[in-house]
């Protein structure tokens, strides 16, 4: 199994990582367009510590590549 692939797993392993991925996804293919994705919504929605946010969202977007952080909102 390669570094990514390890680092998917590991990223949606955890509970917190993996309500984020499903949050983005969700309201990212929703046809309500109203709802913008930033770190505020997504911190309300998960009720969780900064670190474990600004920590799981890092895991997210920078080692998998799995979201994009663009002009302040995240996509997939």
């Amino acid at each position: 199994m390669s570094s990514r692939e390890e680092d998917v797993l590991r990223a949606l392993s955890n509970p917190v990582g993996l309500k984020l991925f499903k949050l983005i996804a969700t309201n990212t293919t929703s046809t309500d367009s109203s709802q913008v994705i930033t770190s505020d919504f997504l911190n309300s929605q998960t009720k969780v510590t900064r670190k474990q946010f600004y920590s799981n969202m890092s895991r997210l977007v920078n080692k998998t590549g799995l979201i994009f952080k663009k002009r302040g909102r995240y996509t997939l």
